[in-house]
C-alpha cells in the first residue's frame, strides 16, 4: 500500500528536534516551499500559532 504513494509528508512543529532527527534518518527532506505556503496567511496551518515544518518521505526511502 504505502509503495504506490508517490511520497509520504511527515508535519513536524518548529523546534522539534528529536522529530527532525527521525526524519532524516528515514531520508526525509524538508520542503521549504510548502512550509512557506502553509504557514503563509490563509494557509493550513496559519491559525495553528506556531510554525509547522513539512518533511517529505520519498518514494522508495521508507521501503
Amino acid at each position: 500500500m504505502l509503495a504506490d504513494l508517490p511520497n509520504s509528508v511527515a508535519y513536524i512543529d518548529e523546534g522539534n528536534d528529536a522529530s527532525v532527527a527521525v526524519a532524516k534518518r528515514l531520508g526525509a527532506t524538508f520542503d521549504a516551499r510548502q512550509t512557506e505556503i502553509a504557514n503563509a496567511p490563509g494557509g493550513e496551518f496559519d491559525d495553528d500559532g506556531g510554525i509547522v515544518n513539512i518533511w517529505r518521505h520519498h518514494k522508495g526511502a521508507l521501503a
